[in-house]
């Protein structure tokens, strides 16, 4: 008997497609934190729209397509739906990396498949038409509206990861080099015949996306640029231990590099190594269950006002306002470590920069502790809850509505840097780390005057 193929096949009944999107609409109703950052979107008349779509016959893959649209609607990056691994195994990218450059889409890495040689769509290579369609036009027709996202940047930048086709499918392409010329190609998705070995990844990668996650170089000047890639409990032991390890050895300035960082657990102790004074914690609150004061009161009919002053009044939990709770208090501080860096520091951010990676510049940047360069954050918190869905995948809604301290907006905006800084088609061509050289630039100048 043939084995069904979730690329094409019927394989979850009518009963179990109708569960799954109802689950999806009642776990994000009761959970999502940000409801206010769509004002427009009506989630109860959306969910209507969208519940003919799955009652008929459809693949798994097209099945989880209707779910993967219907919660990206909420613009969030910890609020998505992830496919069964069956799915996920059917499916592969294309053998290039692509990045938005000076307005253009531009290759940025690419993997030595056999239908790459050596010298063919170099770095800085422009893509002209995907399908015969400009490239912006073709990623909003076919994966954009499915991807869940913070932020445009986040958005455009997850096409990497997302843009996934059958394995072994072709994929035409016309890319302009940068002698003028241009040539047309057809790629197939086998990026997974790529065997990552060291060499490979020196080769291919960009620093800011190989291993290891940890890792230091002094740069002229005696300044030190540290290499962040994870919000890892790794990376946060050998952040401190290098901390630690300093004595009267001390740089002249930090560059610590958070691209690529897409986050982890927030890095407290980390953050401790480098500021000198308590700086407040950001603003974090969640929905709270409030069944039993709304049976207790609301029933008669008081007002929120009316309400809000009974929770004040101590019948309530502390931190609580009418359907949320305050997850930390005014006074609570993230206090310095007896033994810390408090010379110049500057941190480099992009956006895939995000999760917990982001705390660690919202933090820092909201304390005046950190000249934050680059690129703006990718606009995504975290603490998400995480339910199964009929075929075996799954759903996280995002349950933490976070702040800055001050009250300011960075969730589903990115947080903005001091010094803005992007790379160019040009130093793309030529493999330079433009941000890196800039930041390195501005730092022995400061240091020198």
């Amino acid at each position: 008997m043939r084995k069904p193929n979730p690329l094409t096949d019927p394989v979850i009944a009518r009963e179990e497609r109708i569960f799954g999107l109802v689950t999806v609409y009642s776990t994000a109703k009761q959970h999502f934190a940000y409801f206010d950052q769509a004002p427009d979107l009506d989630w109860d008349k959306t969910f209507k729209e969208y519940l003919p779509l799955v009652e008929k016959d459809q693949s798994l893959r097209d099945y989880y397509l209707v779910l993967q649209r219907f919660i990206a609607l909420l613009r969030d990056g910890h609020t998505d739906i992830s496919p069964p691994g069956e799915l996920f195994d059917a499916m592969d990218r294309l053998p290039l990396r692509l990045d938005l450059a000076e307005e253009e889409w531009v290759v940025t890495e690419r993997y030595p498949v056999k239908e790459i040689l050596a010298d063919d769509i170099p770095p800085g290579s422009i893509v002209l038409s995907i399908e015969g369609m400009p490239p912006a036009d073709y990623y909003q027709e076919r994966f954009l509206p499915y991807i869940s996202a913070g932020s445009e940047r986040a958005r455009r930048m997850a096409l990497n990861y997302r843009a996934c086709y059958p394995i072994g499918s072709e994929v035409e392409m016309q890319f302009q080099y940068s002698d003028g010329s241009a040539r047309a190609r057809k790629l197939r998705a086998n990026q997974r015949e790529v065997e990552w070995t060291d060499d490979v990844a020196e080769r291919y990668v960009l620093p800011w996306h190989r291993g290891p996650m940890f890792r230091t170089e002094v740069l002229p000047d005696g300044i030190l640029h540290v290499r962040y890639g994870q919000c890892s409990e790794e990376c946060e032991e050998q952040f401190c231990g290098l901390i630690d390890s300093m004595g009267q050895d001390r740089p002249t300035a930090m560059i610590l590099d958070l691209r690529g960082n897409g986050g982890g657990g927030t890095p407290v102790r980390a953050i401790q190594r480098v500021i000198a004074a308590p700086i407040p914690w950001e603003m974090c609150r969640t929905r709270w269950s409030i069944s039993y004061l709304d049976a207790r009161f609301r029933q008669q009919r008081i007002s929120d006002q009316e309400f809000e002053e009974i929770c004040a009044s101590g019948y309530g939990l502390k931190g609580f306002t009418y359907d949320w709770f305050n997850m930390l208090t005014d006074d609570q501080r993230i206090e310095p470590a007896e033994v810390r860096y408090d010379g110049p520091l500057y941190i480099l951010s992009d956006g895939e920069t995000g999760s917990a990676a982001e705390d660690f510049v919202v933090l820092l940047h909201g304390t005046g502790r950190a000249v934050v360069c680059g690129e703006p954050t990718s606009g995504e918190t975290g603490q998400p809850i995480i339910v199964w869905l009929p075929g075996g995948g799954h759903l996280r809604v995002c349950t933490c509505l976070v702040r800055c301290a001050d009250g300011t907006e960075f969730v589903h905006k990115g947080y903005q840097p001091h010094v803005p800084l992007s790379r160019t088609i040009k130093g793309i061509a030529e493999g330079r780390d433009e941000v890196l050289e800039a930041v390195l630039g501005r730092a022995r100048a400061e240091n020198r005057g």
